[in-house]
C-alpha cells in the first residue's frame, strides 16, 4: 500500500506464500481503489518472473525465513533491471537486547534461535555486498519507553504466543507463558519503580542495494 501511494503510475506486484494474506491484501487495495497484482509464490523456489523485469524489489521482515537466503536474494538479483534496487529489512542483532536479558535473567536458559536477529544482517549483508555494486546498510534504533509494566507485559504476552515455534522450547504451554509474563511484570515493576520507566530498544536494518553492472548467474540453486 505505501509503493502504492507514494509511486504514482507504477505497476505493482505482491507476492506472499499465504492465500490468506493475498486475499486481505487484495481487499484493501479495492477499498483503497488502488490497483496491484498479486501472485502466490515462496522466495524458496525461483520468482516466478524473466530476468530483468523489476526496478524495485522489496522485502521487508521476511527474509531471514528463507531456507537459503543466498538463493532467495539471488533470485531478487535476478529479476531486477540493470540500476535497479533491492531493499530489505529486518531485525538487527541488537533488536530488544533489554527484553532478552530479562528473559535469560528469569529463565536461567539462553534466548531461543530468533531468525530475525541472528540470520537478517550476519547472512543477508555479505550475499549483497558480494551481488551489487552499491550496498548500504542503515540501523534505525526506536527506544519505546514504558512508565508503567502492563503494555509491556502485554507486548511480551502477545510476542510469545504469537511465535510459540520459537519460544516452545522454554515455554511449551499455556501455562508456562502466564508465570513467565508475571515474572517479567515483577521485574518490569522494579525497574520502574526504582529508575521511573522501563525502555526496550527496537533496532531495525535496512539494506539497500544497487547493482549498476548486472550479471547472468546460473540458475541452479548450488550457486
Amino acid at each position: 500500500m505505501l509503493f502504492a501511494t507514494h509511486f504514482k503510475g507504477c505497476s505493482i506486484v505482491g507476492a506472499d506464500i499465504s492465500k490468506d494474506l493475498l486475499d486481505q491484501a487484495k481487499e484493501t487495495f479495492r477499498k483503497s481503489n488502488k490497483t496491484a497484482d498479486f501472485v502466490e509464490a515462496s522466495f524458496d523456489k525461483p520468482i516466478p518472473f524473466p530476468d530483468s523485469y523489476f526496478d524495485l524489489v522489496s522485502c521487508n521482515f521476511a527474509i531471514y525465513y528463507a531456507e537459503d537466503i543466498s538463493f532467495s536474494i539471488k533470485e531478487m538479483y535476478r529479476v531486477l533491471k540493470p540500476n535497479g534496487t533491492l531493499l530489505l529489512v529486518g531485525p538487527a542483532p541488537t533488536n530488544k537486547t533489554e527484553f532478552f536479558d530479562l528473559q535469560q535473567e528469569i529463565t536461567d536458559n539462553p534466548t531461543p534461535f530468533m531468525p530475525g536477529r541472528m540470520r537478517f544482517e550476519p547472512e543477508a549483508l555479505p550475499v549483497c555486498r558480494n551481488l551489487f555494486s552499491f550496498v548500504e546498510y542503515r540501523i534505525f534504533t526506536n527506544p519505546v519507553v514504558f512508565n508503567n509494566p502492563e503494555p509491556f507485559v502485554e507486548y511480551v504476552h502477545s510476542s510469545v504466543t504469537e511465535d510459540r515455534l520459537l519460544w516452545r522450547s522454554l515455554f511449551p504451554n499455556q501455562s508456562t507463558v502466564s508465570t513467565f509474563c508475571k515474572q517479567i511484570e515483577d521485574k518490569v515493576s522494579d525497574i520502574i519503580n526504582d529508575q521511573g520507566s522501563f525502555t526496550m530498544t527496537k533496532v531495525v536494518g535496512g539494506i539497500i542495494a544497487v547493482s549498476y553492472t548486472h550479471l547472468t548467474l546460473p540458475t541452479n540453486r548450488e550457486v
